[in-house]
Protein backbone atom coordinates (compact mmCIF):
# COMPACT_ATOMS: atom_id res chain seq x y z
CA UNK A 1 0.00 0.00 0.00
CA UNK A 2 1.17 3.21 -0.93
CA UNK A 3 2.26 5.93 2.09
CA UNK A 4 -0.54 8.71 1.91
CA UNK A 5 0.95 12.08 0.41
CA UNK A 6 -1.60 14.03 3.22
CA UNK A 7 1.12 13.55 6.03
CA UNK A 8 2.62 16.42 8.25
CA UNK A 9 5.13 17.13 5.61
CA UNK A 10 2.88 17.99 3.14
CA UNK A 11 0.78 19.76 5.25
CA UNK A 12 3.60 22.36 6.47
CA UNK A 13 4.45 23.13 3.06
CA UNK A 14 0.73 23.73 2.29
CA UNK A 15 -0.01 25.69 5.46
CA UNK A 16 1.80 29.21 4.06
CA UNK A 17 0.41 28.32 0.65
CA UNK A 18 -3.11 28.51 2.07
CA UNK A 19 -2.35 31.03 4.57
CA UNK A 20 -0.83 33.93 1.64
CA UNK A 21 -4.11 32.54 -0.15
CA UNK A 22 -6.65 33.31 2.32
CA UNK A 23 -5.18 35.91 4.51
CA UNK A 24 -5.83 39.04 2.86
CA UNK A 25 -9.83 37.85 3.17
CA UNK A 26 -9.55 36.62 7.17
CA UNK A 27 -7.53 40.05 8.11
CA UNK A 28 -10.12 42.07 6.09
CA UNK A 29 -13.09 40.05 7.93
CA UNK A 30 -11.18 40.55 11.70
CA UNK A 31 -9.73 43.31 11.71
CA UNK A 32 -13.01 44.93 12.90
CA UNK A 33 -12.60 43.10 16.19
CA UNK A 34 -9.13 44.30 17.44
CA UNK A 35 -8.36 47.54 17.69
CA UNK A 36 -5.34 47.51 15.57
CA UNK A 37 -5.27 45.45 11.79
CA UNK A 38 -1.58 44.70 12.37
CA UNK A 39 -3.48 42.69 15.93
CA UNK A 40 -6.02 40.91 13.63
CA UNK A 41 -2.98 40.24 10.92
CA UNK A 42 -0.98 38.81 13.66
CA UNK A 43 -4.24 36.69 15.16
CA UNK A 44 -4.44 34.93 11.86
CA UNK A 45 -0.80 34.51 11.21
CA UNK A 46 -0.85 32.55 14.62
CA UNK A 47 -3.69 30.13 14.25
CA UNK A 48 -1.94 28.97 11.20
CA UNK A 49 1.26 28.74 12.98
CA UNK A 50 -0.09 26.76 15.63
CA UNK A 51 -2.35 24.32 13.56
CA UNK A 52 -1.05 20.92 12.58
CA UNK A 53 -2.30 17.66 10.80
CA UNK A 54 -3.79 16.23 13.66
CA UNK A 55 -5.01 19.35 15.73
CA UNK A 56 -6.48 21.91 13.63
CA UNK A 57 -9.19 22.46 16.34
CA UNK A 58 -8.54 26.79 15.82
CA UNK A 59 -8.39 27.01 12.34
CA UNK A 60 -11.89 25.67 11.79
CA UNK A 61 -12.83 27.86 14.75
CA UNK A 62 -11.63 30.51 12.87
CA UNK A 63 -13.37 29.68 9.90
CA UNK A 64 -16.75 28.95 11.23
CA UNK A 65 -16.96 32.49 13.18
CA UNK A 66 -16.07 34.31 9.55
CA UNK A 67 -18.57 31.66 7.40
CA UNK A 68 -21.91 32.39 9.92
CA UNK A 69 -20.85 36.08 10.62
CA UNK A 70 -20.68 36.22 6.38
CA UNK A 71 -23.96 34.20 5.81
CA UNK A 72 -25.51 36.88 7.65
CA UNK A 73 -25.20 39.31 4.99
CA UNK A 74 -27.40 37.56 2.76
CA UNK A 75 -30.18 37.53 5.31
CA UNK A 76 -32.22 41.41 4.95
CA UNK A 77 -34.44 42.66 7.70
CA UNK A 78 -34.62 38.53 9.38
CA UNK A 79 -32.66 39.41 12.61
CA UNK A 80 -33.87 36.35 14.01
CA UNK A 81 -32.58 34.37 11.19
CA UNK A 82 -29.14 36.64 11.74
CA UNK A 83 -29.50 35.54 15.68
CA UNK A 84 -29.82 31.98 14.53
CA UNK A 85 -26.79 31.90 12.59
CA UNK A 86 -24.93 33.74 15.32
CA UNK A 87 -25.70 31.46 18.48
CA UNK A 88 -25.12 27.80 16.22
CA UNK A 89 -21.81 29.47 15.53
CA UNK A 90 -21.41 29.72 19.28
CA UNK A 91 -22.81 25.90 19.62
CA UNK A 92 -20.24 24.68 17.31
CA UNK A 93 -16.99 26.57 18.89
CA UNK A 94 -18.31 24.84 21.82
CA UNK A 95 -18.83 20.93 20.11
CA UNK A 96 -15.16 21.89 18.67
CA UNK A 97 -13.74 22.93 21.97
CA UNK A 98 -14.90 19.94 23.52
CA UNK A 99 -16.54 21.75 26.41
CA UNK A 100 -18.82 18.12 27.09
CA UNK A 101 -19.60 19.16 30.78
CA UNK A 102 -22.14 21.79 29.18
CA UNK A 103 -24.39 19.53 26.25
CA UNK A 104 -27.72 21.73 26.56
CA UNK A 105 -28.05 24.92 23.87
CA UNK A 106 -29.56 27.22 26.28
CA UNK A 107 -26.55 26.61 29.05
CA UNK A 108 -24.08 26.76 26.60
CA UNK A 109 -25.37 30.04 25.43
CA UNK A 110 -26.04 30.92 29.22
CA UNK A 111 -22.02 29.94 29.75
CA UNK A 112 -21.17 32.12 26.92
CA UNK A 113 -22.55 35.44 28.08
CA UNK A 114 -21.10 34.94 31.89
CA UNK A 115 -17.93 33.79 30.48
CA UNK A 116 -17.09 34.99 27.19
CA UNK A 117 -18.09 38.54 27.03
CA UNK A 118 -16.04 41.21 28.78
CA UNK A 119 -17.49 43.31 31.61
CA UNK A 120 -18.40 46.03 29.56
CA UNK A 121 -19.94 43.96 26.74
CA UNK A 122 -21.94 42.66 29.42
CA UNK A 123 -22.99 45.77 30.27
CA UNK A 124 -23.89 47.28 27.34
CA UNK A 125 -25.84 43.62 26.68
CA UNK A 126 -28.23 44.33 30.39
CA UNK A 127 -28.37 48.27 29.49
CA UNK A 128 -29.94 47.85 26.52
CA UNK A 129 -32.85 45.36 26.88
CA UNK A 130 -35.40 46.37 29.16
CA UNK A 131 -38.55 45.50 31.02
CA UNK A 132 -41.50 47.13 30.32
CA UNK A 133 -44.04 48.80 32.34
CA UNK A 134 -46.54 47.65 30.11
CA UNK A 135 -45.44 44.27 30.97
CA UNK A 136 -47.89 42.86 34.07
CA UNK A 137 -45.46 40.62 35.73
CA UNK A 138 -42.84 43.45 35.74
CA UNK A 139 -45.38 46.85 36.21
CA UNK A 140 -43.91 46.83 39.92
CA UNK A 141 -40.39 46.13 38.98
CA UNK A 142 -39.54 47.45 35.43
CA UNK A 143 -35.71 47.44 35.47
CA UNK A 144 -33.02 46.04 32.90
CA UNK A 145 -32.35 42.22 31.99
CA UNK A 146 -29.99 40.29 33.71
CA UNK A 147 -27.69 37.91 31.67
CA UNK A 148 -29.68 35.04 33.00
CA UNK A 149 -32.84 36.82 31.84
CA UNK A 150 -31.21 37.74 27.83
CA UNK A 151 -30.06 34.26 27.90
CA UNK A 152 -34.10 32.85 28.51
CA UNK A 153 -34.87 35.78 25.44
CA UNK A 154 -32.20 35.29 23.00
CA UNK A 155 -32.71 31.42 23.40
CA UNK A 156 -36.76 31.47 22.71
CA UNK A 157 -35.84 33.67 19.63
CA UNK A 158 -33.15 30.76 18.73
CA UNK A 159 -36.19 28.09 19.41
CA UNK A 160 -39.03 29.87 17.65
CA UNK A 161 -37.00 29.83 14.06
CA UNK A 162 -35.65 26.35 14.91
CA UNK A 163 -38.62 24.80 15.90
CA UNK A 164 -41.29 26.38 14.32
CA UNK A 165 -40.05 28.63 11.38
CA UNK A 166 -41.14 31.69 12.83
CA UNK A 167 -38.98 34.75 12.44
CA UNK A 168 -40.24 38.74 11.58
CA UNK A 169 -41.67 39.09 14.62
CA UNK A 170 -38.92 40.70 16.70
CA UNK A 171 -36.59 43.83 16.19
CA UNK A 172 -33.28 45.40 17.98
CA UNK A 173 -33.12 48.63 18.40
CA UNK A 174 -31.35 51.84 16.96
CA UNK A 175 -29.50 52.89 19.69
CA UNK A 176 -31.67 55.70 20.74
CA UNK A 177 -35.48 54.79 21.07
CA UNK A 178 -36.47 51.11 22.47
CA UNK A 179 -38.43 48.90 20.55
CA UNK A 180 -41.09 47.21 21.76
CA UNK A 181 -41.19 43.57 21.43
CA UNK A 182 -44.11 41.05 22.54
CA UNK A 183 -43.15 37.29 23.20
CA UNK A 184 -44.14 34.05 25.19
CA UNK A 185 -42.12 32.41 26.76
CA UNK A 186 -40.65 30.51 29.89
CA UNK A 187 -38.07 32.62 32.39
CA UNK A 188 -36.25 30.78 34.80
CA UNK A 189 -37.39 27.76 36.26
CA UNK A 190 -41.04 28.46 35.27
CA UNK A 191 -40.89 25.95 32.81
CA UNK A 192 -40.36 23.02 35.26
CA UNK A 193 -43.05 24.65 36.93
CA UNK A 194 -45.32 24.27 34.26
CA UNK A 195 -44.55 20.71 33.26
CA UNK A 196 -45.27 20.30 36.99
CA UNK A 197 -49.01 22.14 36.40
CA UNK A 198 -49.40 20.11 32.67
CA UNK A 199 -48.31 16.23 34.42
CA UNK A 200 -51.57 17.59 37.31
CA UNK A 201 -53.54 18.03 34.43
CA UNK A 202 -53.10 15.29 32.80
CA UNK A 203 -54.01 12.89 35.92
CA UNK A 204 -56.96 15.09 37.20
CA UNK A 205 -58.45 15.61 33.31
CA UNK A 206 -56.72 13.29 31.51
CA UNK A 207 -55.84 15.93 29.17
CA UNK A 208 -52.61 16.23 27.03
CA UNK A 209 -51.13 19.21 26.04
CA UNK A 210 -47.90 20.46 24.65
CA UNK A 211 -45.25 22.62 26.58
CA UNK A 212 -44.91 24.60 23.73
CA UNK A 213 -49.13 25.54 23.66
CA UNK A 214 -49.24 25.84 27.25
CA UNK A 215 -46.57 28.70 26.96
CA UNK A 216 -49.13 31.03 24.74
CA UNK A 217 -51.15 31.81 28.14
CA UNK A 218 -51.36 35.28 28.93
CA UNK A 219 -49.29 34.72 32.11
CA UNK A 220 -46.18 34.29 30.33
CA UNK A 221 -46.45 36.66 27.79
CA UNK A 222 -43.43 39.27 28.01
CA UNK A 223 -43.35 42.88 26.72
CA UNK A 224 -39.32 44.60 26.28
CA UNK A 225 -38.07 47.50 25.12
CA UNK A 226 -34.85 46.74 22.92
CA UNK A 227 -32.55 49.87 22.84
CA UNK A 228 -29.26 47.85 21.74
CA UNK A 229 -28.87 47.30 18.07
CA UNK A 230 -28.36 44.16 16.17
CA UNK A 231 -25.02 45.57 14.84
CA UNK A 232 -24.17 46.02 18.75
CA UNK A 233 -25.15 42.64 19.47
CA UNK A 234 -23.03 40.96 16.99
CA UNK A 235 -19.82 42.91 17.46
CA UNK A 236 -20.06 41.90 21.13
CA UNK A 237 -20.57 37.76 20.15
CA UNK A 238 -17.88 37.58 17.73
CA UNK A 239 -15.66 39.34 20.40
CA UNK A 240 -16.58 36.62 22.59
CA UNK A 241 -16.55 33.71 20.11
CA UNK A 242 -12.68 35.46 19.28
CA UNK A 243 -11.96 34.78 23.59
CA UNK A 244 -11.62 31.07 22.69
CA UNK A 245 -8.22 31.61 21.32
CA UNK A 246 -6.78 32.89 24.41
Amino acid sequence: MSESIFNEEWYEAWKPEELARRKEELVGFYKGYFEKIEAAEEFVINVYEKTTLTNNIELRMMNNIKRFATMMDDVRNKEEVKLFFLITCIESLYRLANISNIDNKRMILKDFLENRLTENDQLIFTNGMKHSIADDKYINDVRMLDLNEITDLLNELRNKLVHEGVYGYFSFGDGQCPNINIINLYEGDEIKQARLEIKELKKQSDIEVDIEEYKKQDKYQRTYEIIITFDQLKYILIKGMISFFK
